[in-house]
């Protein structure tokens, strides 16, 4: 190959670089840019980001959540879902020391599907629960409301779309 082998090879890597740096704007302090975390864009201040006001999150991951459509109409007890992965350990980082005290709570209630995006919800003895699964974000969101209050669980930094049973659920007991 010899000198030049190697010269076409430098100059190959001299324009990718080229090109990448060509690409990079500066950016001023305070201006936003785009946060694409979990999938899914939307504006983020450098401030923020700067004081970690947003949890990283893990990029998706491209059909993660797919199989679930084998759990549509089931419960979760009876189907053992909350033991298959990934979701039991998303749901276990997700939780955190809240997780079996949050599962325990959930309603026997069957996995239905909206629009392609998954929930389990119900009643709950001291108010309700529900889990919202977006295999589209690759995102989990849980959420529990009783007397004390509504606790939010999110794994990516937006919420996925909820769907209608999840929303009217959540209508049927106001924050106070």
């Amino acid at each position: 190959m010899g000198w030049r082998g190697s010269r076409g090879r430098g100059t190959v890597v001299l324009l990718v670089v080229l090109a990448g740096a060509a690409g990079c704007h500066g950016e001023r302090a305070g201006s936003p840019h785009s946060d694409t975390r979990g999938g899914i864009a939307r504006p983020v201040s450098v401030e923020d980001a700067a004081r970690g006001r947003f949890a990283p999150a893990a990029p998706p991951s491209a059909g993660a959540l797919n199989y679930l459509s084998a759990y549509v109409g089931k419960s979760a007890a009876v189907s053992g879902l909350f033991s298959t992965r990934p979701v039991d350990a998303r749901l276990r980082a997700l939780l955190g020391p809240n997780y079996a005290r949050f599962i325990a709570a959930l309603p026997d209630a069957p996995l239905v599907v909206d629009d392609g995006v998954y929930s389990l919800s119900g009643h709950t003895a001291d108010g309700i629960a529900a889990i919202v699964l977006d295999p589209r974000a690759d995102s989990i969101y849980a959420v529990e409301q009783d007397g004390t209050g509504r606790r939010e669980y999110l794994e990516r930094s937006l919420k996925p779309p909820l769907p209608a049973g999840v929303r009217a659920l959540l209508a049927s007991m106001p924050l106070r």
